[in-house]
């Protein structure tokens, strides 16, 4: 009679619960089953957290109440889901996501789709490999010549296909779709995919994506700085759904003996029975606090690691999606895990600081990414990462003034009081205050603008420590000298970024010693060094260095790898080669291979030149560009050397080294484009080899270097190169006493017979460049400075796009469609000129007549602006039509939900830069708003023209209202001739500068609307710029005339130069050429290699 009371109590404490248990399961079924077959069908391409919030609304629709309810639990068991993280499966609920779908593709009964999976990084096509290994399936790239054999073998015998390397869905693949072929694709990035697939396919996105990236850096945490909360995790895990599945078994043993034995009170086996069912259910009670609690232990740790490890989601994923703009700075995720435990291991781990845990990361991501960026590029990408990472120093609101992305109306009222309020602003900066007021007033404020005293030092100095009384924070002194003091904007800029990281971050050298440490331990990646000086920085770094060349096949190169894995370095050099298919697949395999195969010390180097590098080799290497160091100095010595021991007369080696000398400056001068000169000029090693062999013949071979160089330059710069080839390759040049460019340094005397010998002299020379040797004006610096200043911003405003893009939401940002469409709505409301019936009332009827000229000149620059301007308004209507939509599955957290989908929102939301098209009808700014502004300013100009025109000429004239001022020219030059009768050709100009009212006459004509840079206008000539002198100031006003060739007025051609006027500050179209006095002791060598040149101004 034992077995009674046992089994009652059994049946009314364990098995009632069950039965109940058991009863609501099966009435939950169907809600159960709905929601799994939902989740497969519509949320393939969403985030597991996205899924969820799904999976909580359609369960509110249906009545489903059970928060807790899993569809991949629901659908996989969790044996199976700890057997695909053994062979290699991410540990994101993401990862696990798309595993289940795959697994549901795969099975007998098919749930009627095509898995599409997109694997940038590689991580999913191995599990794949792993998981499906004891499977009859086939791996093929969809390249390969095996691809309709592996087809006929999956139709015929039902084995499974993965297709790889996708990078297209042909239409008739619908029909594979359609059978029952087990199918899986696998693509790098989303393939075009025609309308008969689409339907069929489940995108699958294993791009790291915000949410699964946190997950896979707390869970790496996890297993590398907890290892017994995570194994234990893993073992109650499987301990759990074992003796479940035990329990289940006894159960149903349980049942069968009840329901088969009548005499149940005396049957020993059900007593047997239901003693084992009592000790698993007490085990798996057990087991479940133990479960709960080490649950308990690994959500804390979670919890802890979740903030940083959110941050540094972030900041890997906006280097990820950086690679658009620069592929190089390709950030491996296993690299992003590494360098996080690193940090997390320098912190408390009882108190984790996130602050300083985010730093090191930043700081270490940063190292990395500058490896793989050119100089000129490095502070806007820099910049815009820290902008993602650390959005409370950098505020929106400021960033979009930075970057001048607001839209505002012009209050004039608010414009009238400031000036009345800060008599000291003058009239370019009154409005750009107005702006700051009208935007954000607790900054306009903070500036203190008060201290008239205090801001006018700083604009005349340009010193930022100036405002420290102010206590702006980096980013807020930033905004503020980007728009009161744009010359200081590039130095506020540095000290924003030095702020943040630290200083020398961003100075940082040793290219070659940093991508060693990033290579890993044992090479664990091969670094690509990119520049043709390579092999030279290598050898000076390695112990052990061996070359092979990539001519030599991949037996030479693995024979090169084998004998130096005991710690040797390996150099393949590949130099202008192609990286071909045989050379990508040895690098992806020697990635792919055991790190314990190789020395601690061993290091793989592909040296190349720097040009476009495939993908899927940028991905998986540590890329470096190596530049040659910047300076005169540097430049000289390298030529020098690479003449090696030259030995020659006295003057032959003087001018060898004068040659060096004028070949490094010409080259240097290159980084102050457009003063140095108006656009890159590509003289390099050819050209200095092919002039020393000629420079030994005396005066005629140092003319012909002059010769040589000059057949690459433009018209305008061949003036300053003709300057710098007198200064450096003239015959004082082989004086003894000659110091180049005037500067105190001495060279060894001309008797001297070995170019080595003026490797200590040169060696002499300043690091850094002073203008004198450039022979540029001594306020060059504060020009680079303002370009580079206005090419970081512009850069930037690129780089927002890709994150505006993904920010539907976001109502302070301002994409350029939006700041375009309002600017032209304000300037050309109303205007006849965007009308399809507007047509000039005036026909031109008096061409041959005195005043012809002036009125066809009119009428030509209105014909063209009334039609660019249905154009622009046509393209600007298409533009505002064709925005994209917002995707169905917006991420809470207004990221982007993968590379692909950028791409394919910038190629319709990047709308920066003005499009070629609109180019073609008038050349204008590069950028879109700017070019907006200039052209309605001159296309309304030209219709008042039109209405208010004479028959003669003005005589005053603002350049600025043109569309074409050269037509004015032409204009004034074709007048002359038909007045003097006389041929065009046979006139020449005439300039006066700041002419007085009484000298202007009948026949000439004032123009303004210039700017003058490279010089500074002081009343009587022009001077040369001082160091606290602006880059370019306002040109005083010129009076034109043309006269006969015979009846000119020679004005000293010793104290003239010749001045350039171009179309626009990058001088790419010259108009004409002005004859300017100069003030004395302004020599016209030393003006000509200023590179003095007028430009039409730019509105303000």
């Amino acid at each position: 009679m034992e077995l009674l009371p046992f089994l009652t109590n059994y049946i009314i404490s364990y098995l009632s619960p069950q039965l109940e248990n058991i009863s609501k399961e099966i009435l939950q079924l169907n809600h159960r089953s709905l929601l799994a077959a939902a989740y497969i069908v519509y949320l393939t391409d969403a985030t597991e957290p996205q899924a969820r919030e799904y999976l909580k609304k359609w369960s509110a629709l249906i009545g489903f109440e059970d928060t807790s309810f899993s569809v991949p639990n629901f659908l996989v068991t969790t044996e199976k889901q700890l057997k695909w993280h053994a062979e290699g499966l991410p540990s994101d609920t993401t990862a696990i996501k798309n595993a289940v779908l795959i697994d549901q593709a795969l099975q007998s009964e098919k749930c009627g789709f095509t898995p599409l999976v997109i694997d940038p990084d590689g991580d999913t096509t191995a599990w794949l490999k792993a998981t499906l290994a004891d499977t009859q399936c086939d791996f093929v790239s969809q390249h390969s010549e095996k691809l309709l054999t592996a087809v006929q073998y999956a139709v015929r015998l039902n084995r499974t296909l993965v297709i790889t390397d996708v990078d297209g869905i042909h239409s008739s693949w619908a029909g594979l779709m359609d059978t029952s072929v087990h199918l899986v694709l696998v693509a790098r990035t989303m393939p075009p995919i025609p309308p008969s697939c689409l339907a069929r396919l489940s995108p699958l996105y294993c791009a790291a994506r915000r949410d699964a990236l946190t997950d896979q850096l707390v869970h790496y945490a996890l297993q590398q700085l907890k290892p017994e909360v995570n194994e234990k995790s893993k073992e109650i895990k499987l301990k759990k759904a074992t003796l479940q599945k035990q329990q289940y078994e006894l159960q149903e043993n349980l049942l069968k003996i009840l329901s088969t034995n009548n005499d149940i009170l005396h049957d020993t086996n059900l007593l047997a029975s239901l003693n084992k069912t009592r000790e698993t259910s007490a085990t798996i009670t057990e087991a479940l606090e133990a479960a709960h609690a080490i649950e308990r232990d690994t959500n804390a740790a979670s919890e802890a690691f979740l903030p940083s490890a959110t941050r540094t989601a972030l900041l890997a994923l906006t280097v990820k999606s950086m690679t658009l703009h620069q592929p190089l700075i390709a950030l491996p995720i296993d690299v992003v895990l590494d360098v996080y435990v690193d940090a997390l291991r320098r912190s408390d781990s009882n108190n984790i600081n996130n602050d300083e845990v985010i730093r090191y990361i930043t700081r270490r991501v940063i190292e990395r990414v500058l490896l793989s960026l050119h100089k000129k590029d490095k502070y806007k990408v820099v910049l815009h990462i820290l902008k993602q990472v650390y959005d409370g120093i950098m505020p929106d609101e400021l960033w979009q003034i930075f970057l001048g992305k607001y839209i505002i109306n012009e209050d004039q009222k608010i414009v009238k009081e400031i000036k009345n309020t800060y008599q000291w602003i003058s009239d370019e900066l009154v409005r750009k205050v107005a702006q700051i007021k009208v935007i954000h007033e607790d900054f306009f404020n903070k500036l203190s603008l008060q201290n008239a005293s205090l801001w006018k030092e700083f604009l005349d100095s340009g010193d930022l420590n100036v405002l420290a009384p102010l206590s702006l924070t980096p980013c807020e002194l930033a905004v503020a000298v980007s728009l009161l003091r744009p010359d200081s904007t590039y130095r506020a800029i540095t000290n924003l970024v030095d702020y943040v990281l630290g200083a020398g971050v961003m100075s940082g050298g040793g290219g070659v010693a940093v991508a060693a440490r990033w290579s890993g331990p044992r090479g664990r990646r091969p670094a690509l060094l990119l520049a043709a000086h390579a092999l030279d920085v290598l050898a000076n770094h390695a112990r052990s260095l061996t070359l092979v060349g990539v001519e030599e096949g991949r037996p030479a190169w693995e024979r090169a790898v084998e004998g130096n894995r005991s710690g040797g370095w390996v150099a393949l050099v590949v130099g202008a080669s192609p990286f071909t298919q045989d050379l990508r697949n040895f690098i992806v395999d020697f990635v792919q291979r055991p790190i314990d195969d190789f020395n601690e010390e061993f290091r793989l180097w592909i040296v190349s030149e720097d040009r476009k590098i495939p993908p899927i080799v940028a991905n998986v290497c540590v890329n470096v560009i190596l530049e040659a160091p910047e300076g005169v100095k540097y430049n000289v010595m390298s030529t020098l050397s690479a003449w090696g021991e030259f030995e020659a007369d006295g003057t032959t080696v003087r001018a060898r080294a004068c040659l060096a000398l004028f070949h490094a400056i010409v080259q240097e001068r290159r980084a102050y484009i457009p003063q140095g000169w108006s656009r890159w000029y590509a003289w390099e090693w050819g050209e200095v080899s092919a002039c020393a062999e000629a420079v030994g013949g005396g005066g005629g071979g140092r003319a012909l270097v002059g010769a040589v160089y000059g057949a690459r330059a433009g018209a305008g710069d061949r003036r300053a190169l003709a300057a710098l080839h007198r200064a450096t390759l003239g015959d004082h040049a082989l004086a003894h006493c000659w110091r180049p460019l005037g500067l105190p340094l001495h060279l060894p005397v001309p008797t001297t017979t070995r170019t080595q010998a003026y490797l200590s002299a040169f060696d002499a020379f300043p690091d850094i460049d002073p203008p004198q040797l450039l022979g540029l004006p001594d306020n060059c610096r504060t020009s680079w400075e303002r370009n580079s200043a206005n090419d970081i911003i512009i850069g930037l405003k690129e780089l927002d796009t890709t994150t505006m893009s993904s920010n539907y939401d976001n109502k302070n940002n301002v994409t350029p469609l939006k700041m375009i469409l309002a600017l032209w709505k304000k300037l050309m409301a109303g205007s006849a000129l965007i009308k399809a019936d507007y047509q000039v009332e005036k026909v031109i009827k008096d061409i041959e007549r005195e005043g012809g000229w002036w009125e066809s000149v009119c009428c030509c620059e209105v014909n063209v602006a009334a039609r660019v301007s249905r154009l622009l308004h046509r393209a600007l209507a298409l533009r505002a039509r064709s925005t994209p939509p917002a995707p169905l599955h917006q991420d809470k957290n207004k990221w982007i939900q993968s590379i692909e989908q950028l791409e394919a929102l910038l190629l319709k939301s990047d709308f920066f830069q003005t499009p070629e098209e609109w180019q073609s009808w008038w050349t204008g700014p590069e950028e879109s708003a700017v070019y907006v502004r200039e052209f309605c300013h001159r296309a309304l100009a030209s219709e008042v023209r039109m209405r208010t025109q004479t028959l003669n000429i003005p005589k005053e004239l603002d350049l600025r209202a043109f569309l074409f001022p050269g037509r004015v020219v032409w204009a004034m030059r074709a007048n002359a001739a038909q007045r003097l009768h006389c041929s065009v050709h046979h006139l020449t100009l005439l300039t006066k500068w700041s002419p007085l009212q009484d000298e202007c006459g009948d026949d000439g004509v004032v123009v303004s609307g210039l700017q003058l840079a490279g010089g500074w206008w002081g009343g009587r000539g022009v001077e040369a710029a001082g160091m606290g002198r602006p880059p370019r100031v306002t040109a005083p006003p010129l009076l034109l005339r043309y006269v006969p060739q015979s009846q000119t007025t020679p004005l000293n051609p010793e104290g003239t130069v010749e001045v350039p006027v171009y179309m626009n500050e990058s001088r790419e179209e010259e108009l004409f050429v002005a004859r300017a006095p100069l003030a004395k002791p302004f020599d016209r060598d030393t003006a000509e290699m200023h590179a003095i040149a007028l430009f039409i101004a730019p509105l303000q």
